[in-house]
């Protein structure tokens, strides 16, 4: 077994539910493939135990001390992310999804950045989103596109940051919180099996307004029918977990924002909205591919 014995930087969690062997494989083994290594691997499996994809036995020819893997208590992702998380005690907490990779240099990046910044605690960047389709005649294509950079981010005020992701979601995948800021306003809610990241990722805005994107890719997204988010099969549904609506519609949300603080320029308030509706208007990113994969854009509601 591979033995660590440094001071570790990061909590890598991975929810998983029946996640296809090669990409759950793929995914661990771009976490062990850091040039950083200073990290922990937390897996909560809600996979029966006795299915053939449960995790222990995909991964039970890894020999390294740094992954941990616990069966999941409760269901649905915010509850595997939550199990995750509380295992471990590292100062930041690194997402990943199953079936999602990260590129070599992606922690030590990371690493960097919170050294020379030590007060930030939501660090985001791009992700290459790659999807296989297939041709009416069968044949396959692959595509890929990139999301999940917000456009003239540092333009955006402190106190508006939780707007702009609140109507634009950031990928999953490229975010790293601190323990800190997750724990003090309770972690990922378990009672929404969709939207449970920009939930968590408005309240931790709300309240610590040092974030910073990273105008980079720093890892895949991976495309397929067997998402939980895509229509697959979810281990939430069935419990009463339920997707979740945002607390107003966009034109009010805005308007109250805007009488909150009479002292900023008109030019700004202009600008906000035109970006932010703009970026909530197009079918990009993660929502492209999924009008793609259902056979139109016309099908994705925005």
């Amino acid at each position: 077994m591979k033995t660590y014995w440094r001071i570790k930087m990061f909590d890598v969690i991975i929810p998983v539910f029946k996640t296809e062997p090669e990409y759950l494989r793929e995914a661990v083994d771009s976490v062990l493939r850091q040039s950083f290594s200073d990290f922990k691997i937390y897996i909560s499996d809600g996979t029966p135990e006795d299915h053939e994809w449960h995790s222990k036995k995909t991964l039970a020819d890894y020999d390294d001390e740094r992954i941990t893997i616990v069966q999941q208590v409760g269901k649905g992702i915010s509850d595997a992310r939550n199990q995750a998380g509380k295992l471990g005690s590292n100062p930041y907490l690194a997402t990943l999804d199953s079936d999602d990779t990260w590129f070599e240099l992606k922690l030590e990046y990371y690493n960097q950045l919170l050294k020379e910044n030590p007060d930030l605690h939501l660090i985001w960047g791009e992700a290459q989103i790659n999807q296989t389709m297939k041709s009416p005649f069968g044949r396959a294509q692959k595509i890929s596109s990139f999301g999940g950079i917000l456009n003239d981010w540092d333009k955006t005020l402190p106190q508006h940051r939780w707007f702009r992701v609140c109507w634009n979601a950031l990928m999953t995948s490229t975010q790293v919180y601190s323990r800190e800021a997750v724990e003090s306003v309770g972690w990922w809610n378990p009672t929404i099996t969709m939207g449970e990241d920009t939930d968590l990722n408005v309240k931790i805005l709300k309240k610590y307004y040092d974030a910073h994107q990273v105008e980079a890719s720093v890892g895949t997204y991976r495309v397929h029918l067997n998402q939980t988010t895509k229509g697959g099969e979810s281990h939430g549904e069935e419990s009463g977990i339920e997707h979740p609506e945002r607390p107003d519609t966009f034109e009010n949300m805005f308007k109250e924002l805007k009488e909150s603080d009479s002292s900023i320029s008109d030019d700004y308030w202009v600008w906000l909205y035109q970006t932010v509706n703009a970026e909530r208007g197009v079918g990009r990113g993660e929502r492209l591919q999924f009008s793609m994969m259902q056979g139109g854009r016309n099908i994705v509601t925005l």
